[in-house]
């Protein structure tokens, strides 16, 4: 039996209603359960057997912990992983060390009027507060939307911003090695930006790239925050060629339209359910 697992503690759910039902229909309802935990009692209700496999799809801790003591195959990640790949602040620190680029953080003070910079929550995901109102020109556009976002109840940052193409990568580890799958996505957005909207609209055209330095960085960045299964991380590239990391996508969205579906299936052109099948395998004890 696959285990989908999550908790009522995380801000966000990280499996759509809608991709609730793309998966069991790959997989079969008879083969896949979801779950939404209050806390990791919980586990303990539901008749779980050394032969289940659990897609951790959560940041609680507690929860984590436990699905690690049952004994079966899991996809459970790390506290620092956790961590590294929510603080988008705290993980430049860390890709800085390796040598991978990522924009700079800019201090409100530091922002010059006719500069771009972006805008964006420290923590969240799905784009959230993410618009073209992100990529601010002024110290007043940038105040603003810093403003909006901590109104909202977030932490704001801001940042360089990356004039450039849009890129995001699939990583899979399996028995030992990270397989990588990097698509160019081409969005109908002003400057080419995932926006929150354009991130549900699916307006887009992506195309299977074969770079053997994006794919390098991209699997140095994997490790650099110690991801054991799978991941989505997306990059932008400016003028010069030069690869940017952007954001860290630990629980990247399931279903047959999402760009870890894309990522793989443009390069290796196999079913949803096939595509399921290399996530599930990447479930250890």
């Amino acid at each position: 039996m696959i285990r989908i697992i999550e908790t009522t503690t995380d801000k966000e759910s990280y499996v759509s209603k809608r991709n609730t039902l793309f998966i069991t229909e790959a997989l079969g309802k008879e083969n896949v359960r979801f779950h939404k935990l209050q806390n990791p009692d919980d586990l303990s209700e539901l008749g779980i057997d050394n032969d289940d496999i659990l897609i951790a799809e959560t940041r609680d801790g507690f929860v984590r912990y436990a699905i690690s003591m049952l004994g079966c195959r899991n996809t459970v990640e790390s506290d620092r992983t956790i961590v590294l790949t929510q603080n988008k602040e705290y993980v430049k620190h860390e890709l800085q060390r390796y040598g991978i680029l990522s924009p700079c953080k800019i201090t409100i003070e530091e922002v010059k009027d006719g500069c771009k910079y972006f805008v964006k929550p420290v923590f969240g995901e799905d784009s959230n507060f993410v618009g073209v109102d992100s990529v601010c020109q002024s110290k007043e556009e940038a105040w603003r939307k810093a403003d909006e976002i901590q109104k909202a109840g977030f932490t704001p940052m801001i940042e360089e911003f990356i004039d450039g193409e849009e890129y995001t990568v699939a990583l899979i580890r399996k028995e030992g090695k990270i397989e990588t799958y990097p698509i160019k996505v081409h969005l109908f957005t002003p400057w080419n930006i995932m926006t929150h909207t354009a991130k549900f609209s699916e307006e887009e055209i992506c195309e299977a790239v074969n770079d053997a330095e994006l794919e390098d960085i991209a699997k140095k960045a994997f490790e650099v925050v110690g991801c054991k299964h799978y991941m989505r991380i997306d990059f932008r590239r400016d003028s010069q060629g030069r690869y940017y990391l952007i954001d860290f996508n630990l629980f990247p969205g399931l279903g047959p339209t999402d760009h870890f579906a894309k990522c793989i299936n443009l390069h290796l052109n196999i079913s949803y359910h096939d595509i399921l099948t290399k996530i599930i395998e990447t479930a250890t004890k």
